[in-house]
């Protein structure tokens, strides 16, 4: 059996209460928010592989996470995105996502892992946690007569305890995310 894998940090519950109620204001618009329990920070995807490679890529995982100490990551606002970034406005937006700081640990987590993993490397200057929210309906988001300010600060810090190998599963037509694995740092 192939499964679609991805490796990520799950968010804590306070972080996931706190951004219910901050979106609870934008809920009649449309959008498809991503449900609260399935938040995450994605690190990167793997794509499908094969149930008897799940067990290598969990030993790479534990590898790095049991030398890597907890860290914390500051998010700083809740905002919008356009895949053309130089047409980033509220209009072209396709996704609401959160965004935090730059965080040397994240990016270093993340290549260690890429490193363990033996990944085509992927260098970053910078890596600041982001996290999709949701994502517009399209065709009745461009039919939006008045386009809404979906901007908002979200000063929140965060706790890094430990790395998630998450799974894409479809139940009853719907994709959802649950986790394989949760590897705890140091």
């Amino acid at each position: 059996m192939r499964r679609k894998v991805f490796i990520g940090i799950d968010l804590d519950g306070h972080v996931k209460q706190m951004i219910a109620k901050t979106t609870k204001k934008w809920q009649n618009l449309p959008i498809k928010w991503h449900k609260t329990d399935g938040l995450h920070i994605a690190l990167f995807s793997i794509g499908w592989v094969n149930e008897d490679d799940i067990f290598d890529i969990s030993d790479a995982i534990r590898s790095v996470t049991a030398e890597t100490e907890s860290f914390v990551l500051e998010f700083d606002k809740i905002t919008t995105k356009s895949k053309k970034s130089e047409t980033d406005n509220i209009k072209n937006a396709q996704i609401v996502r959160l965004e935090g700081k730059p965080s040397e640990e994240l990016k270093n987590l993340f290549e260690q892992i890429q490193k363990a993993l033996k990944l085509p490397t992927v260098k970053k200057k910078s890596f600041k946690p982001i996290v999709t929210l949701g994502r517009m309906r399209a065709k009745a988001w461009q039919e939006l007569k008045e386009f809404p300010e979906i901007e908002t600060r979200f000063p929140v810090i965060m706790d890094v305890f430990g790395v998630t190998l998450f799974e894409s599963v479809n139940i009853e037509g719907e994709w959802q995310i649950v986790p394989i694995d949760v590897f705890e740092l140091e």
